[in-house]
């Protein structure tokens, strides 16, 4: 059995934890990087000199940055310093076998006794990178991580420039590929201004440089005896194609899911519209037949899906035993409060009819059912989850006992089960998308792709919960008692069909009141008995059980059960592979 709650409940929680901005998570403070200036000087020497300025605008007290800058084998940094602008700051480094952690501390006043709050800082990183320049035998790289995925939080802008004695003979590109047009040249600069970059994605650069821009022994660059020019290149345009690829199959997918919602209306065509019966009734002035008011509440109230019972069959079973005189009703100074009645045979009931019984008994707390003491016991979470379990157990019995075994005779719920297991699926999918592109695709379509996943996800959480009656369908029998059983409810509740055919006697009132409850109409006739039958009914036991509390105080101690019960307390680079790049984030 498919638990639609626990889908729907998993995938908001997707939702939630993918859309909201993280910077929500954090209760009394926050940071974001509003710009990120990052100059890369090129020198003949091999050397890459480097300078990060980071502008942070803090909302709440902070004590300081971090940053890491990871290093490959061979490489390593030398001459850092760390400057501030709007902020006095003490820095430490910790060394490591293939990171640089850089800890900048904070403050607001010269003699560093006050953390920051509420301000703008620029952080800027100063050091020479040595073996960050891949020397080849026919080429020279820079490959330069500008941004990297590690960043807890985004940047707004990113602006890079990398110097070189000249642009002529100088190949270049830009990572992800759809960044390449932000790429420009100013004489020997090559200027990348990027808008906003996620935490989750990154930003590179690769350059190709001719040799004559390096000594003849380029002694802190990283010499690679082989050539570099073609392999490389081969790597950017198979990254290339690679990302356009994917490009076009996420910008195809979008397609394919919602061309795929014609598998619902197919399954609805093929087996969920119902067959052709011979019955023209317009009403009914009588139950049409004589299925137990449970059974009618589960297979016929059309109140919730086909086949299972709810509060409505649950409460017309009770007063059907007050109506059979199983129960007896006693109005002990106002209060509501029945007693089974000993004169009466129980082993007669149906084995549900007993277990209702009990259950009012054994949460009443005695052999008299007083409706007050139930309300004030389901109180308690403890008795509250015993209620809920025995009520549901109850009800789920009866499906499984009485309904399930004959309900093949009225229903088919095949075409409801292939709808539902076509949205479990659907929604799977969107799901796998949605992350997909949240957290691992860099490409243009990612953003519109994820945006129509959602709507795909949305449509089949709603398809899923349509009712099976919905993907199901009547047999001949069964749609003709439910169109039946609609008609009579029709009459119960149409006053003028009541005035021109009303019931012989209050007994039989009574089984039609209690008929309107299993069919969830119960208000509309006790509305017409009140317009159509004399005063004395006011004595009734059924009446006055359904309209002097005994209905609301079981309908309020079902609500209260349920609610208490669910309470809780308390080499070759590959793209993406450059120097460079690491995180940081603020504390």
């Amino acid at each position: 059995m498919i638990n639609k709650k626990i889908i729907a409940i998993l995938l908001i929680a997707l939702f939630v934890i993918t859309i909201l901005p993280s910077s929500l998570a954090r209760d009394d403070k926050s940071y974001e990087i509003s710009n990120a200036d990052i100059s890369l000087l090129v020198n003949p020497n091999g050397f890459l000199s480097v300078t990060q300025t980071y502008t942070y605008v803090f909302d709440g007290k902070f004590h300081g940055v971090y940053r890491d800058i990871p290093l490959k084998n061979g490489q390593s940094i030398n001459n850092l310093n760390v400057t501030t602008d709007g902020a006095y700051s003490t820095f430490k480094v910790t060394h490591e076998k293939d990171n640089e952690h850089i800890v900048v501390n904070l403050y607001s006043d010269e003699a560093h006794t006050q953390s920051i709050r509420d301000t703008t800082v620029n952080v800027t990183y100063t050091y020479n990178f040595v073996n960050a320049i891949n020397i080849y035998k026919d080429i020279g790289e820079l490959h330069f991580v500008f941004w990297s995925s590690d960043w807890d939080c985004d940047v707004s802008k990113v602006h890079t420039s990398i110097h070189l004695n000249s642009s002529e003979g100088v190949s270049h590109w830009v990572n992800p590929y759809f960044l390449s047009n932000k790429a420009k040249w100013d004489g020997n600069v090559l200027n990348i201004d990027t808008g906003r970059i996620s935490e989750n994605n990154y930003g590179e650069v690769r350059v190709l440089i001719p040799l004559s821009q390096f000594d003849s022994n380029p002694q802190y660059g990283n010499i690679i005896n082989e050539n570099g020019l073609q392999k490389l290149k081969d790597i950017q345009e198979g990254y290339k194609t690679q990302a356009q690829l994917e490009n076009s199959i996420l910008t195809f997918i979008p397609i394919i899911l919602f061309a795929s919602l014609i598998i619902p209306l197919i399954i609805y065509l093929r087996e969920g519209r119902e067959p052709k019966i011979s019955y023209n009734g317009i009403y009914e002035s009588e139950p049409p037949t004589n299925d137990s008011p449970m059974f009618v509440d589960a297979v016929f109230s059309n109140k919730k899906g086909i086949g299972t019972a709810s509060d409505n069959g649950y409460q017309a079973t009770i007063m059907d035993l007050i109506n059979r005189k199983y129960l007896i009703l006693n109005r002990n100074e106002g209060d509501i409060q029945l007693e089974v009645n000993n004169a009466k045979d129980l082993s007669s009931l149906e084995s549900y009819e007993v277990d209702i019984i009990n259950i009012l008994k054994r949460y009443s707390g005695s052999d008299v059912i007083d409706f007050n003491k139930i309300k004030n016991n389901l109180s308690n979470q403890s008795f509250a989850k015993d209620f809920t379990g025995d009520y549901s157990h109850l009800l789920s019995d009866y499906k499984f006992f009485k309904v399930k075994p004959v309900l093949y005779k009225y229903f088919s719920n095949d075409g409801s089960i292939k709808m539902k297991i076509y949205n479990v699926i659907a929604i799977i999918v969107a799901i796998i998308l949605i992350v997909y592109c949240l957290y691992f695709s860099v490409v243009p379509a990612k953003f519109t792709v994820f945006i129509l996943a959602l709507l795909f996800a949305i449509i089949n959480v709603a398809l899923l919960f349509l009712p099976n009656r919905v993907g199901g369908r009547w047999t001949v029998e069964g749609y003709t008692k439910y169109k039946q059983w609609s008609n009579f409810k029709k009459y119960l509740t149409d006053f003028s069909l009541i005035k021109e055919h009303p019931p012989e006697s209050i007994a039989v009132w009574n089984q039609y009141l209690v008929y309107a409850t299993a069919l969830g109409e119960a208000k509309a006739v006790l509305k017409a008995m009140e317009k159509f039958i004399p005063d004395e009914f006011n004595y009734n036991d059924l009446y006055y059980y359904h309209n002097f509390g005994g209905y609301y105080l079981m309908s309020h101690a079902i609500r209260t059960a349920h609610s208490n019960a669910n309470s809780s307390n308390g080499g070759f680079g590959g793209i993406g592979g450059g120097s460079g790049g690491g995180g940081g984030g603020a504390f």
